[in-house]
Parts: C-alpha cells; structure tokens; sequence
C-alpha cells in the first residue's frame, strides 16, 4: 500500500513539472576574458580623466524575458606609479552607462554612480566588488552597456603617476519560467 502511495505521489510530482514546468538559470560571466581600461596617466596639480569599458550583451538575454537574480561587477585599481613632494586627494569614481561618452553623469536614469576608491599609496590595490546595480535591468536589454571611470586629483604640490583598472568582469545571474510539455505538445 505504501508503494502504491508513494508512486501515485512520484507519478504526480512529474506529471505537474511536466505541465508546469520549471525555472532555468542563466549564468552570464566575462571572468574568463576580464577587460582593462585604459591607463590614466596624469601630471599637475588638479584634473579630471575618464576612461570608459564596453560589455556587449548576449542576443538570447537581449530577446528573452528573464528575471534578476544577481549581479555582481568587481575590478581592482591600483596605483602603478604615484611621485608627489605635496599632499594629495586622488579618487576614482566607477559608474554604469547606458550610453558611450563622458557626459550624463547627472542623469540617473543613463548613468548610475557605483563607488568611490580613495588612493594613498603608490602600490596599493583595491579590490571593488558591487552588487545588483540599479540600472543593469535596463543594462541588459542594450547591444552594451559600459563601466566609466573618472579620476579625479586634487594637490598641493605637482603630482604626477599612473593609475590602472584591471580584472574588471561581470557575472549576472538571470532565470525564466521554462514551459513543461504541455505547451510543447500542444504545437505537434
């Protein structure tokens, strides 16, 4: 009797995925092939520099509805080279685009601030890891989206060094309700 019970449970439980299906995760990673912006070279007592990554977007994420799970970007700046005789204030600012070009930094809905990185020390690496940004939904329905970078320096004396952006990737969790057999049956 219990085996009978159990199967009828067993046969049920497939016979509602079947006709409901289940949901699929999607996993989408530029760890592989992280990107590097270009070096931010500077010298001077003040400025701003900007520097911009593209990520393009797969067409099946483009075309499909799937849902956001997580989204997680990191990258690692560093201060290659740093030679100053004064104090300084040196940061990078990291944000998400849905537009090319260093403008929009005052529009949140093309542009979204992520983080700050203060540097003080020549060598030093910081390791940047930022969750579920605002704007990746919007992000992932694009051809590309892009990561800006903005150095900003500030100094009492001429400072001058190299700043650089590396082992920058994405990795974005997606799913989507796959349909059971029913709809599929339904077609042949």
């Amino acid at each position: 009797m219990r085996a009978r019970r159990f199967r009828s449970a067993a046969a049920a439980a497939v016979c509602a995925l079947l006709l409901s299906g289940c949901r699929t995760t999607l996993l989408i990673s530029s760890s592989p092939d992280p990107q590097a912006f270009p070096p931010f070279e500077f010298a001077g007592m003040s400025g701003r520099y900007f520097g911009e990554l593209s990520f393009d977007v797969p067409v099946k994420v483009r075309e499909e509805q799937y849902d956001i799970v997580r989204v997680d970007i990191f990258a690692a700046i560093r201060a290659d080279t740093l030679v100053t005789s004064g104090s300084f204030v040196l940061e990078v600012d990291l944000y998400l685009g849905l537009e090319s070009g260093d403008r929009y930094f005052d529009d949140p809905a093309r542009v979204e601030y992520l983080t700050t990185v203060a540097i003080v020390a020549q060598g030093e690496v910081h390791h940047v890891r930022v969750r579920d940004p605002r704007l990746i939904e919007a992000a992932l329905q694009r051809e590309a989206f892009y990561l800006k970078g903005v150095l900003r320096l500030s100094s009492t004396a001429p400072t001058a060094g190299r700043v650089t952006i590396d082992g920058v990737y994405f990795d974005a969790y997606l799913e989507r309700d796959t349909s059971g057999l029913v709809p599929l049956l339904y077609f042949f």
